[in-house]
């Protein structure tokens, strides 16, 4: 069979769950061995849509969401470790996307910012317990 399109979610358990979509079936595949996967209700309602339409591809800001729930930016990633961790998830994207990406999550608080133009570096900030 051919395979027309393969999606990655990345879930919070730690398991990253593919489906691949070939002409008449779907299959979901598991990159490690579960007898049982826990997934968030925001995880449920994007393998639902991901099935059902056949159409729903994560947004990069979505993706990179995924990457910050994996702890991918508790060290400092400029955009091309995230481009190229893109790529590696199967959601590659242009400079310029994961760039307005990165700035929309540092606007909303969702990460750090440090640097200077040309040489950002995107982290998590470190929450204190005093």
């Amino acid at each position: 069979m051919e395979v027309l399109r393969i999606t990655a979610l990345n879930l919070q358990s730690g398991v990253v769950l593919s489906i691949v979509e070939e002409a008449n079936r779907k299959l979901l595949r598991f990159d490690k061995p579960v007898q049982l996967v826990e997934i968030q209700t925001d995880e449920a309602l994007e393998l639902a849509s991901s099935l059902i339409e056949g159409t729903y591809r994560p947004t990069i800001t979505d993706t990179i969401r995924n990457l910050k729930r994996e702890s991918f930016f508790s060290e400092p990633r400029n955009s091309k470790d995230v481009r190229n961790r893109l790529a590696q998830v199967g959601r590659p994207a242009s400079a310029s996307a994961v760039s307005t990406a990165l700035t929309k999550m540092v606007r909303s608080f969702e990460i750090i910012r440090t640097g200077s133009p040309r040489s950002y570096q995107y982290l998590i900030k470190e929450s204190r317990v005093e």
